[in-house]
């Protein structure tokens, strides 16, 4: 588990939370986007302890961070990653089992058509036509109520055991989504929400 350039994370500053993008990812550097002028009162001083948290794998992680600089010009806020990360709770976000359709590749290879096995917000399974790797990289395009969804992912699991899957062959494969922005992590819950009570 760990920071990824484009990932949404949330910078815990006593009682108060808010949420930016990391730019790039140097060891324990960071690099993250300036805060919005309308919550610009937040961002923490150099030298200033805080912690960062992000979801990962339908977890919530956190870690120590301390500010190393403001760079006003840019804008960037440069921190510094102490410790390890922790668990910050075992509540996993919902994830449901639904059919949704999903096309998957290599970015800017060929591309794969499949249903996928459960979804969340943070993640989804689905069976793969090809044996890929764990930590791949992979786009795929998801139909969530008659609208596509362009997303990242990155391959945290892979059952190599060949199993039938609807009648095909494939391998059971689990990624994580990767760089989500605010609107894509909000249709993917307003999805799961919607068929969860569908099934209430």
């Amino acid at each position: 588990m760990g920071l990824l350039p484009n990932m949404m994370i949330d910078l815990l500053i006593g009682t108060r939370s808010v949420r930016t993008r990391v730019l790039r990812v140097l060891g324990r550097d960071v690099y993250l986007e300036a805060l919005p002028e309308i919550e610009s009162e937040l961002t923490p001083i150099p030298g200033q302890d805080f912690r960062v948290a992000w979801s990962e794998d339908d977890m919530r992680w956190s870690q120590a961070a301390r500010m190393q600089d403001v760079l006003e010009t840019l804008p960037i806020m440069l921190i510094n990653l102490e410790g390890k990360p922790q668990h910050m709770d075992q509540r996993r976000v919902p994830r449901i089992k639904a059919t949704v359709p999903v096309e998957y590749g290599i970015p800017n290879r060929e591309r794969y058509l499949t249903t996928t096995l459960d979804l969340s917000s943070a993640g989804l399974r689905f069976p793969s036509a090809v044996l890929f790797w764990v930590d791949l990289d992979l786009a795929l395009s998801l139909r969530l109520g008659g609208r596509t969804l362009e997303v990242r992912a990155k391959i945290v699991r892979i059952d190599k055991q060949v199993k039938d899957f609807r009648g095909r062959p494939g391998f059971e494969t689990a990624v994580r989504f990767v760089g989500l922005g605010y609107q894509e992590r909000a249709r993917l819950e307003q999805f799961v929400q919607a068929h969860m009570k569908s099934k209430a």
